[in-house]
């Protein structure tokens, strides 16, 4: 961080800069939170209608100014008056990136001081364009004009006071081609570059492209956005002071919307997402949008749902999770319980498989469609009586009901085999 301490003659001086009987204005700079970056401040002076402009420091070196800080300005002592101070703090790149205005009545011969802060953000006063809070914006923030350096009328203009004359004074004029310095009267008026001759360009012939704030300021007969365009432009998502295409109605680009002309709707109607398309229309969510999430009910999966980029929610599609269960909004895919599986299914090794039938070998009634494993099968009972059996008896019968095979030749008695 540095600081700009530093001295500059104002006003054109010559060589005899820095005489004890000049005057000097000492100016203490501030900032408001936010004013980071500043590594040059511009300093547009404006006394008696004349102007001038110092640079702090003169070269930049894209260090950051350290604040507070201070420069001053030296004036011949001929140079008397209120004098307006418009200060901009610029970026390495020299664009304005915090402002603020002071104001000091010059004493001849000697030293006076006046503090000024810094606000974050470019200047609206001077863009040439009728901001909230301005009398008057003459794209400049000189005073003397007709309009002050906070964008005020001034009680005594340089404009001739009729409509359609010009003052025919070069350089005592305001600040942009056709508009008086007060915008108050129609016709010629004194324009923003300094004279060399006493006829302007009439405020009703200002050229596609330029600032306006009525129509009969346009040659074309249109003012939109501010300024002069082929048409009224007023469709949605069309603007005609966009960079690349001033005073041409042209789209707004994809993703914008400075108007505010479309709808924000709710990402599940698929509708307007709220910013332009490109293409003079509101834009639709586009396909990769979700406009119903996933569910999984009772074992059956309902997948989410995706808009078509045309409006419309793509159609549902569900599936079984069979031999498994619902995970959340998903089906599971592995077992540690069975719990996990589908009651028609068991868990084995982290898969879910089909329970079985009765008369399958099994070791569980779990894995049995009946629930019971008897005698080593899946089976209609949990036990047989003593003398049957659910394996296959030497009778030839299936295993999976009980038989009394286990008697093939003896008699059974009381439970007991007696041959």
């Amino acid at each position: 961080m540095r600081s700009v301490a530093a001295a500059a003659c104002a006003f054109l001086l010559a060589s005899g800069c820095g005489k004890s009987s000049d005057s000097v204005v000492v100016v203490n700079l501030v900032t408001a939170p936010g004013d980071a970056g500043v590594v040059r401040i511009r300093a547009t002076l404006s006394l008696a209608g004349t102007s001038d402009v110092a640079l702090f420091p003169h070269t930049a070196s894209g260090a950051a100014i350290a604040f507070p800080t201070s420069f001053s300005v030296t004036m011949q002592p001929s140079r008397k008056g209120v004098l307006d101070i418009a200060v901009d703090g610029l970026d390495a790149a020299d664009k304005p990136i915090a402002n603020g205005v002071g104001r000091v009545t010059i004493k001849p011969g000697g030293t006076v001081s006046v503090s000024v802060t810094l606000n974050p953000g470019a200047p609206t006063c001077g863009n040439g364009l009728p901001d909230p809070g301005e009398e008057c914006d003459d794209r400049n923030r000189v005073s003397g004009d007709g309009c002050d350096v906070n964008c005020r009328r001034e009680s005594s203009a340089v404009d001739a006071g009729r409509a359609g004359v010009d003052t025919g004074q070069p350089g005592m004029d305001a600040s942009q081609v056709g508009v008086d310095a007060d915008h108050d009267r129609p016709g010629p008026q004194p324009d923003s570059q300094r004279d060399t001759a006493a006829t302007d360009i009439p405020s009703s012939q200002r050229a596609l492209g330029e600032t306006c704030r009525a129509a009969t300021e346009c040659a074309s007969g249109f003012c939109a956005d501010s300024v002069c365009c082929e048409s009224t432009c007023t469709s949605v998502c069309v603007a005609c002071n966009l960079p690349a295409s001033p005073g041409t109605c042209t789209p707004v680009p994809a993703g914008q919307d400075p108007k505010d002309t479309c709808a924000t709707e709710a990402s599940t109607t698929c509708g307007r997402d709220g910013t332009c398309d490109g293409k003079g229309g509101c834009r639709l969510y586009s396909a990769l949008t979700t406009c119903t999430t996933a569910t999984c009910t009772a074992g059956t999966v309902t997948s989410a749902r995706m808009c078509d980029g045309a409006g419309m929610c793509r159609p549902v599609t569900t599936a079984k999770c069979d031999p498994f269960v619902c995970k959340g909004t998903a089906c599971g895919t592995t077992c540690t319980a069975p719990t996990d599986c589908a009651t028609t299914s068991y868990c084995a090794t982290n898969v879910c498989k089909a329970k079985m039938p009765n008369g399958m070998a099994c070791s569980s009634g779990a894995q049995c469609t009946s629930g019971f494993c008897t005698d080593g099968f899946c089976c209609v009972a949990s036990a047989c009586s003593p003398c049957a059996t659910c394996a296959s008896g030497t009778n030839g019968a299936q295993p999976g009901t009980c038989q009394g095979a286990r008697c093939p030749v003896c008699q059974c008695n009381s439970g007991i085999c007696q041959c």
